[in-house]
């Protein structure tokens, strides 16, 4: 089970509501911004979690077939848009959230 993904999905909400709309303007945008790094981050580690639960379940069995090996190569592309590109998603969470 991929704990960073639900990390992230239950961290954000109480981050994002932690403001009122009375608050001063530096609190209200410094938590957005907070709540999108932590978010940003979150999605990373649950990327590489990813990648490391199918290598140790491909590693855990007898005789890999060369399909399960190649279900289990990384190719990288995954954690590259998720570093370069990851922002996004996590920028949309947070906003549905500060929507809400």
């Amino acid at each position: 089970m991929n704990y960073w993904f639900w990390t992230y999905i239950i961290l954000v909400p109480p981050m994002v509501f932690s403001s009122t709309p009375q608050a001063q303007k530096w609190w209200r945008e410094g938590r957005l911004l907070a709540a999108i790094l932590v978010c940003y981050l979150l999605i990373n580690l649950a990327v590489i979690l990813k990648w490391d639960l199918i290598q140790q379940a491909v590693n855990a069995m007898p005789n890999p077939t060369d399909e399960d090996l190649h279900w289990a190569t990384a190719d990288g592309a995954n954690l590259v848009f998720t570093r370069v590109l990851g922002w996004i998603p996590a920028a949309t969470y947070v906003g549905w959230w500060e929507l809400v």
